[in-house]
């Protein structure tokens, strides 16, 4: 599908497709926990003027909010692109410049029709291989910085998050994985909130020729040419997995930080287990799968106090399960470990999947997600194109479209190189925002307002000044690297103004004067380039001391 980050998020910068796709995600995870941005101010040289530096944060989260990126292939988008059009212009366009001259010079000399007419056809045939969508070869030089897997560090800088930060990639366990890493920061004291994020494009253009020949070579990729022969979770003619792209988003957070903002969140963490059964590359060491399983249950219910008589016809087991061939495939492996771990209550678990009609997200763990909000919204996904159940699993729960009831939520995920992952979750009736004296209260504290404004500003969640009686003022224009309302985009600046911008790198009011350039002209100029509203910008404003616009920015 299409996606772009700047047109649905505001975000200006450009990253690796991967690093943009969980970016998102995050910001769509803050959303939904009810957590928004404030506009941030900047005091220029002097200390008197103060001008908007974008929306982030409020400052007393920011110290104390982490990130974690998860994926599996989370930068190749970046490296097969360039390689793409380096080579393309490399092998083909060179080589093509040269066949036309060849051709046009034999045109001339030659003089047997037949002849003719097969040169023609030949190079016809070249020319048609010519791509229009690729210029002609210049390296990017944001090239390291995208093909570095910085998703999380760029999140951070955007919302200005300030507390831990990194890349997780443990195959197809890492989401889960990363919710046992979060729930691990807040324990001993790292950070009070973490934001779990997750990116995989596996199946673009690009990535696509790789990844799903790779799949398609081990045996593990179905080769049915209709979707419903080949998203079969569970059942008997499973014949391989589909791949499919996304990105997820989680908000986890230390209860007592969420209750001082009047908020509880939608589930509690009772417990997660990450492990390595050191077995195999590709296949699961299945006995061991199941022993680690009945193990993290036995330690979830002796600190909980929960009995599997209390809880199991109330657990949602959300499946890992992705179709692959019977024989020491997912479903056999998670069956198992159910088995192993609550025998004769197996019956009373409601099982679910999204697999069958998400496909098979890799590093991004949509299940995490849909288990969360499969416990809230009490209706779980059904199993897809489930219509022969192997005889034994036709004692197994599986979700249907009617409502469910479940309270408890589980999730296995597993992974190539023998990872997996166990989360453990209670459901929470979330608070609402609507009548929340706690919540309003802390939404005027940290914009210092009295009637502050909830909005959501490029699909985005801000909180805005609803008044002037502090003498804060919500400015009309917001930096376009960060968020910027729909109404103000700008058309894109026309590139013979570039060299102004370059003059107005040096930062000096009398070289602008001397070259007689009108200093409004050069303040729409930036202000078209940063988002910064023109009228806030004082003549004798320093471009990378106050404004933030390195050189190399300058330059362009």
């Amino acid at each position: 599908g299409y996606f772009n980050l700047t047109d649905e998020y505001g975000i200006k910068e450009q990253y690796d497709m991967v690093m943009a796709l969980g970016i998102a995600a995050g910001i769509e995870a803050l959303k939904d926990a009810n957590i928004p941005l404030v506009m941030q101010y900047k005091k220029m040289k002097g200390g008197k003027t103060m001008i908007p530096a974008g929306f982030a944060l409020p400052e007393e989260m920011q110290e104390e909010t982490g990130v974690i990126i998860t994926s599996l292939w989370p930068n190749a988008e970046t490296l097969i692109d360039e390689l793409e059009k380096y080579h393309y212009e490399k092998l083909f366009l060179k080589p093509y410049e040269e066949f036309e001259k060849i051709y046009y010079y034999l045109m001339e000399k030659i003089g047997d029709r037949e002849i003719k007419e097969e040169l023609t056809e030949w190079f016809f045939k070249a020319k048609s291989r010519k791509r229009t969508d690729l210029d002609t070869y210049k390296f990017d030089r944001s090239f390291v910085a995208n093909y570095c897997p910085l998703g999380s560090a760029h999140l951070a800088q955007i919302i200005k998050a300030k507390g831990p930060n990194t890349l997780v990639s443990s195959a197809c366990a890492s989401t889960t994985l990363a919710m046992g890493i979060a729930e691990d920061w807040i324990r001993v004291g790292r950070c009070k909130r973490v934001l779990v994020i997750g990116g995989e494009n596996a199946t673009s253009p690009r990535q696509g020729q790789w990844i799903g020949s790779g799949f398609l070579s081990l045996g593990a990729a179905t080769i049915k040419k209709r979707v419903s022969e080949g998203a079969k979770p569970f059942d008997e003619d499973r014949n391989g997995t589909i791949l499919g792209a996304g990105a997820v988003g989680l908000v986890i957070e230390d209860q007592a930080s969420a209750a001082k903002r009047g908020m509880n969140g939608q589930a509690e963490i009772l417990g997660t287990h990450i492990a390595n059964s050191a077995y195999h590359t590709y296949n699961i060491d299945v006995p061991h799968m199941a022993s680690e399983m009945k193990k993290f249950i036995t330690k979830v219910e002796r600190q909980t106090g929960l009995t599997k008589q209390d809880y199991a016809d109330k657990l949602l087991f959300m499946s890992h399960e992705t179709y692959t061939p019977a024989r020491g495939g997912s479903a056999d492996a998670e069956v198992t470990a159910l088995e192993t771990t609550f025998s004769e209550y197996l019956p009373k678990i409601v099982i679910s999947n999204t697999k069958g009609f998400t496909g098979h997200t890799l590093g991004a763990a949509i299940e995490d997600v849909v288990l969360i909000k499969a416990l809230q919204k009490r209706k779980a996904p059904p199993i897809a194109n489930l219509k022969k159940i192997p005889p034994h699993f036709r004692k197994l729960n599986f979700s249907g479209q009617e409502k469910i009831d479940s309270e408890y939520g589980l999730h296995l995920s597993a992974g190539f190189g023998s990872h997996f992952a166990f989360v453990f979750v209670k459901r929470v009736e979330e608070n609402p925002v609507k009548g929340n004296v706690v919540y309003h209260r802390w939404l005027r504290k940290i914009t210092g307002s009295q009637m502050p404004e909830l909005k959501v500003i490029d699909n985005t969640l801000c909180v805005v000044a609803g008044d002037q009686a502090t003498g804060t003022i919500v400015p009309e224009k917001v930096k376009s690297d960060r968020i910027k309302p729909d109404t103000e985009k700008t058309d894109t600046p026309d590139p013979g103004r570039t060299p102004v911008l370059a003059a107005a790198g040096a930062g000096s009011s009398s070289v602008l004067e001397s070259s007689a350039i009108p200093i409004a002209k050069v303040k729409q100029i930036i202000a078209e380039q940063t988002g910064y509203a023109a009228d806030m910008l004082e003549d004798d404003l320093d471009l990378e001391a106050d404004l933030g616009i390195d050189t190399v920015k300058q330059v362009e």
